[in-house]
């Protein structure tokens, strides 16, 4: 008997306790709204601001050597690959010859001929004034034996033609004793002078074919591409690019994202260093 009176004090209790609990607890309304992701995951790519330059010779000739590879990191004015300079090169040596003389010529101009070279002339123009009547006696005995028959024609011509040669050179060097002795004309230095500067402007011309047989860097960057090949004949009418690379200092995002299909929530992936150069920003 007490069991069933705990049983129905019990019941009420507990149909009492449930209305409670429903009345206390809030209901709960499903969002219709969708929350939007704070990160994305969307494809794209990272590439640099400015675009990959190629590069390539200005001068023609066969490739001689390249010193880097794809991926390596280079700095601006660093030698990227050579041409075979042998001819460029001959031909600066030769030009700094050729200005060499030129100077010595303008600063003998300047200086007027010396005692020594006074006396030198003199003596050449001496001796070459006695060869010529030497040559000359000679001539007028041929030409005597020549008209009695005692000498052959052919020998009297040889002769004659020798001393018109000794009367020719006597001749020139009197004139250079002379021009040496009066000294140094103002036209003379002015024409030297010239030539120093004709033989400069040879030797810079020279200097820069030889400085075009070499590629370097234009900036900082990172070797993109090699397509030019030790061997390989470089011309002018269709220059090939030998590297191609970028400056990696500044780089930009461009990422793909689709208006009709939201993309997931995740995290940016950062690039694989492993990857090829032209691929490592992706």
């Amino acid at each position: 008997m007490t069991k069933l009176r705990y049983l129905a004090l019990a019941l009420p209790l507990a149909v009492a306790g449930w209305w409670w609990s429903g009345r206390s607890t809030p209901a709960v309304h499903a969002d219709t709204q969708v929350a939007r992701p704070s990160v994305l995951i969307a494809p794209g790519r990272v590439e640099p601001v400015r675009d990959p330059v190629r590069l390539a010779f200005e001068a023609q000739g066969r490739i001689a050597e390249i010193l880097v590879d794809e991926g390596d990191t280079v700095h601006a004015g660093q030698v990227l690959a050579r041409l075979d300079d042998r001819l460029p090169a001959a031909r600066v040596a030769a030009a700094e010859a050729g200005l060499a003389q030129a100077r010595a010529r303008l600063a003998f101009a300047r200086r007027g001929p010396r005692a020594e070279d006074l006396a030198a002339a003199r003596a050449d123009a001496d001796a070459a004034a006695a060869a010529a009547r030497h040559r000359g006696a000679e001539q007028a005995r041929s030409e005597h034996l020549g008209k009695v028959g005692a000498l052959a024609t052919t020998v009297v011509d040889a002769d004659d033609a020798a001393a018109r040669v000794a009367t020719a050179q006597a001749t020139a060097a009197s004139a250079r004793y002379q021009s040496l002795a009066r000294g140094t004309r103002s036209e003379q230095v002015d024409e030297a002078a010239a030539a120093v500067a004709l033989a400069q402007a040879e030797l810079d011309a020279a200097r820069v074919a030889l400085d075009q047989t070499v590629l370097r860097a234009p900036s900082d960057g990172v070797i993109l591409r090699r397509t030019g090949e030790v061997g390989a004949l470089v011309t002018l009418m269709a220059p090939a690019p030998v590297v191609s690379m970028a400056d990696l200092g500044q780089l930009e995002l461009r990422a793909e994202i689709s208006l009709r299909r939201p993309p997931l929530p995740g995290r940016a992936r950062p690039p694989d260093p492993r990857a090829r150069p032209q691929d490592r920003a992706r």
